[in-house]
């Protein structure tokens, strides 16, 4: 349902009567720019439960709440059908984890997933100075042609050293 009210009011209105109940209808109602009450709710600060079904309410562009969560800070636990949701450009939560800092162990298999680029979750992990020892992953290439290993070298003033 689209409105043209601001979301941002709506989410004060219902982050204001305290208790949030999960199955509000407005939760899901977007403006015409496809922002929704839930995405306005996390900006304001508001952590969804992790099992909460309103996580993978998506906008026009595939963002979903547990993305807008992810890109606040939100550290999800492994649960890998949450991890793997992807916007329309293949970014999914685990990148946006990694984007904010999280780094997943190397034996993941999220560290393979990648956006409509090809770029990896590990790449993203290279980026933010996280080093890496699996061969398999720093073997994995962008559509640039891009490796993990490189994104590591050029990262590698700001390299957090995981033994």
């Amino acid at each position: 349902m689209k409105i043209e009210k601001d979301v941002t009011e709506i989410a004060n209105e219902i982050l204001s009567q305290g208790n949030v109940d999960l199955s509000d209808p407005r939760l899901k109602v977007t403006n015409k720019d496809g922002n929704s009450v839930a995405h306005a709710m996390v900006v304001a600060g508001y952590i969804f439960p992790e099992d909460s079904p309103i996580l993978l309410f998506a906008d026009d562009k595939g963002w979903s709440v547990a993305h807008a969560m992810a890109f606040k800070g939100h550290h999800f636990s492994d649960d890998l059908p949450l991890l793997t949701l992807a916007d329309n450009d293949q970014f999914t939560v685990a990148h946006a984890m990694a984007l904010e800092g999280y780094c997943f162990p190397e034996d993941s298999p999220v560290l393979k997933l990648s956006d409509k680029d090809q770029y990896t979750v590990a790449h993203t992990m290279a980026a933010n100075g996280y080093r890496i020892t699996r061969k398999d992953i720093l073997e994995l290439t962008d559509n640039q042609g891009n490796s993990v290993l490189e994104i590591q070298a050029q990262y590698n003033d700001k390299a957090i050293y995981k033994e």
